[in-house]
């Protein structure tokens, strides 16, 4: 999966907004927006993101099944 879907579908998930997650990751909105569409993406983005939606980075990927 598009790791740019999956952080538009947690969003949506948890009501979360752009805005709210860019404060959430200490990053401008901006910066948000280019890894929403896969720009500049790095692991150690991935798993901050995976952290602040409560995820393993497996379970943000899709590779294993989110334990709620």
């Amino acid at each position: 999966m598009h790791i740019g879907k999956r952080i538009r579908e947690e969003q949506r998930a948890r009501d979360i907004s752009c805005v709210h997650l860019a404060d959430e990751l200490d990053v401008l909105p901006q910066q948000l927006s280019r890894w929403r569409n896969a720009e500049d993406l790095k692991l150690s983005v991935v798993i901050k993101i995976a952290n602040v939606f409560g995820m393993t980075v497996d379970e943000f990927i899709g590779q294993k099944e989110a334990t709620k």
